[in-house]
């Protein structure tokens, strides 16, 4: 599917109020976040980077590349979840995606076993 098409469609499953947030470079969170995640893998897609804490299922972090100019990065902490569709401009965006990722998967463990103390 084509480019136009992922904006187009998501438009269409989240409104035009929704996905405003989205395209100025806000979350779409909790449930939002997990249905833009379906939507997306309908598409053409690469998974850069995926962690989860085992031992502690409240982390998780996903982050893949969109039909050769955008970045998906759902991540979840305990029961939030949000979601980021970003658009890429140069290519070692794709490589400061990753590296934010897993600083803030680094994060959500170090708050999560800070919590349970």
């Amino acid at each position: 599917m084509r480019r136009e098409s992922l904006l187009t469609n998501i438009v269409r499953e989240f409104g035009t109020e929704k996905s405003s947030i989205l395209f100025s470079g806000e979350p779409l969170e909790n449930e939002d976040a997990w249905r833009l995640l379906e939507l997306v893998k309908q598409y053409e897609y690469e998974t850069l980077y995926e962690d989860e804490e085992c031992e502690m299922p409240d982390c998780y972090i996903i982050v893949m590349r969109i039909l050769d100019g955008f970045v998906f990065v759902l991540s979840k902490e305990k029961k939030h979840s949000k979601a980021y569709l970003l658009e890429i401009v140069l290519p070692r965006d794709y490589d400061t995606a990753i590296r934010l990722a897993r600083e803030e998967f680094n994060s959500c463990i170090s708050r999560c076993k800070a919590d349970d103390n």
